[in-house]
């Protein structure tokens, strides 16, 4: 044990508890649990954005997983509306996040994650083809080009 937590159990807990591994863990736990309900999985489902790096999958696979322990009542098409219009507000390329918005129009978040990932890819292979373009000339023999 580190810091706050041994600092409380070396401190402040007697020491009969500390040869008790039942009663020195129940103590930990009631101390340090993280409680977590509903609401406060509706909160991190309403603050999430996609993270630096992080693939589109993973962020839609997160928000469900939060949507889901938030509002486990809510009928389908009330989950895929909320679902889609947060992972869009979330993503981290606005371009992207405009493309897929307002030209695709997804029902339901695998659809956008689907739009999301086709666009990003779309994009990189535009761009590669840029780049090999500009790197190659077209070179003429004395014939074809006297046409």
């Amino acid at each position: 044990m580190i810091g706050q937590a041994s600092e409380f159990v070396f401190a402040q807990l007697p020491t009969e508890l500390l040869s008790d591994y039942h009663e020195l863990t129940s103590e930990l736990t009631r101390r340090y649990r993280v409680v977590e309900t509903s609401r406060s999985f509706a909160a991190k489902f309403s603050r999430r954005n996609q993270k630096q790096g992080e693939k589109a999958e993973d962020y839609a696979a997160e928000l469900k997983r939060l949507y889901d322990k938030a509002h486990k009542k809510r009928d389908r098409s009330t989950r895929d509306e909320d679902l889609v219009r947060r992972f869009l507000d979330g993503l981290v390329d606005q371009e992207v996040k405009f493309e897929v918005e307002y030209h695709k129009e997804p029902r339901n978040i695998d659809e956008a994650v689907f739009h999301v990932v086709n666009f990003i890819q779309t994009r990189i292979g535009i761009e590669s083809d840029r780049e090999y373009k500009h790197a190659t000339r077209r070179a003429y023999t004395t014939d074809e080009h006297d046409d």
